[in-house]
């Protein structure tokens, strides 16, 4: 079961060179493995009062779904691994100028995580806790 979560809140490498469609391949034939996926799309445009929102967004929306699941469970170190590795990539990653971005991320599964930075902005924050990535319309 996925759960949804919304809030209205300079680097180059060769995978963004990559058309769309070829990175998104792979996503739909991810297979289950019983593990959390997270599915993370984040505007990146700026509020009125030019600063950025989606750090505040995924922190809440972060720690949140970390309380669903059992302190020790395999299920939550794996997502407590994305959620670092998340936050990670936005601190060093992330290239200021792209408008939008979609994370898909589980280190259970073999250190799945896939980050698709796009000039075209997405109209809101969005994050899915599910069984396999969500692939946004």
């Amino acid at each position: 079961m996925a759960i949804a979560l919304s809030g209205n809140m300079a680097k180059t490498s060769p995978e963004e060179s990559t058309p769309l469609q070829d990175r998104l391949m792979p996503l739909t034939a991810f297979e289950p493995h019983g593990l959390p996926v997270i599915s993370l799309y984040l505007d990146l445009k700026p509020d009125q009062h030019g600063r950025d929102n989606y750090d505040v967004f995924s922190r809440k929306a972060f720690t949140d779904q970390l309380k669903r699941f059992e302190g020790n469970s395999a299920e939550r170190a794996s997502l407590e691994r994305d959620v670092e590795r998340i936050h990670e990539y936005l601190s060093i990653e992330l290239n200021r100028s792209a408008n939008g971005l979609a994370i898909f991320a589980s280190s259970g599964t073999g250190e799945f995580f896939e980050a698709i930075q796009l000039q075209a902005p997405i109209d809101d924050h969005w994050l899915f806790v599910g069984e396999v990535p969500h692939i946004y319309p």
